[in-house]
């Protein structure tokens, strides 16, 4: 065993000098954040979506605290305007960020939250609704 220990560091200096780079994995998302893509109701044949992602951590109070950032993508002008809802306790939704006009092609968001105890997420658009 101790042959193949010295193998492999003998093989690892060989490619250090003839110039082989060492390869490593690209960062991985924190464990702590997530990112989704959630679909609005269809609308005549037209679905919109909102692309989230959002961390958090604990507050130390059985909650927690963090940030939601993402993208509105709904370039229609006849199916509503298009805001993200926020389910805040088990049984509690609230509009949490809206887009605020008619097409919002790639408009971004950023916003903290605290004191979070359930999060989840829900795409919807005025006069028609969430999914």
């Amino acid at each position: 065993m101790t042959r193949i220990k010295y193998l492999g560091a003998a093989i690892a200096t060989l490619a250090l000098a003839v110039g082989i780079p060492a390869v490593t994995a690209a960062p991985a998302m924190a464990a702590n954040q997530k990112c989704m893509d959630f679909s609005t109701p269809t609308v005549g044949g037209k679905t919109a979506s909102v692309n989230v992602c959002w961390n958090w951590v604990s507050n130390g109070q059985g909650a927690y605290d963090g940030r939601v950032w993402g993208k509105f993508y709904d370039p229609y002008t006849n199916n509503g305007k298009i805001y993200l809802q926020a389910r805040v306790e088990p049984d509690r939704w609230v509009s949490f960020v809206s887009a605020g006009t008619e097409t919002a092609n790639g408009k971004s968001f950023n916003k903290p939250y605290t004191n979070i105890k359930s999060l989840a997420f829900k795409a919807c658009l005025t006069g028609h609704g969430c999914r």
